[in-house]
């Protein structure tokens, strides 16, 4: 279910508090509308009734994606390995039982950090990837950018730019680029290691995780 509530915010601005209604957990199934509101990040962004600025405020939620079978929590960096923890016992214990008596499929459970992270998580599943398989995909492309350009990449991300799948890079200058989604590029790298992936599964799923994957791979061929 979608829940909210009330708590105080500070104005960046005049620095004066004021009452902010936050959402701590969304389902897209019961409130469909609040997808384009999470995605354009309205629902973060309040007006200051002190001064009339506006406020951007982030805050702990649970996005559920119910049909897709996707739970993502945005928390705080500071916080993810707390959160990790209390998912892993959750997950691992309570909700284990109850998956198994009512027999259903257990959830895939992400943990991010910030808007641009989550907004790419929710469009990745609602396109019907694998967020392990972009990880990869988008290693490939730093690996083919570094062979063409001498360019430092602070950020990739997936997005979708005038309703076509794009894949932005943002340089150390916070320039940025649009490189084209090839859904070929993808479905070969899926066909190749989705059987791999069985099992590998993570919380925590960015270019750190795609680092962690081939490196495991590695280690498991030396073997």
């Amino acid at each position: 279910m979608t829940e909210k509530l009330t708590e105080k915010a500070i104005c960046g601005h005049c620095k004066e508090p004021f009452d902010v209604e936050i959402y701590t957990s969304i389902n897209t199934r019961v409130d469909p509308e609040m997808e384009l509101k999470v995605l354009n990040y309205d629902v973060f962004e309040y007006t200051c009734p002190h001064c009339g600025e506006k406020v951007k405020v982030i805050y702990d939620m649970l996005y559920h994606m119910e049909q897709e079978g996707t739970m993502i929590y945005l928390t705080d960096p500071s916080n993810v390995e707390e959160e990790i923890k209390t998912l892993d016992e959750f997950y691992n214990n309570d909700f284990k039982k109850f998956q198994e008596l009512m027999k259903i499929d257990p959830p895939r459970v992400r943990v991010v950090v910030d808007l641009v992270e989550l907004r790419e998580k929710i469009l990745i599943f609602k396109g019907g990837y694998d967020d392990r398989i972009m990880e990869l995909y988008k290693s490939l492309l730093i690996l083919q950018i570094n062979e063409r350009e001498n360019m430092e990449i602070i950020r990739m991300f997936y997005d979708i730019y005038e309703n076509k799948p794009i894949i932005v890079v943002i340089d150390k200058n916070l320039k940025e680029y649009h490189y084209d989604f090839r859904e070929e590029g993808y479905r070969e790298l899926e066909e190749q290691f989705e059987d791999k992936l069985e099992g590998f599964e993570r919380y925590v799923v960015n270019e750190s995780f795609a680092i962690e994957f081939i490196e495991d791979l590695l280690n498991k061929k030396k073997n």
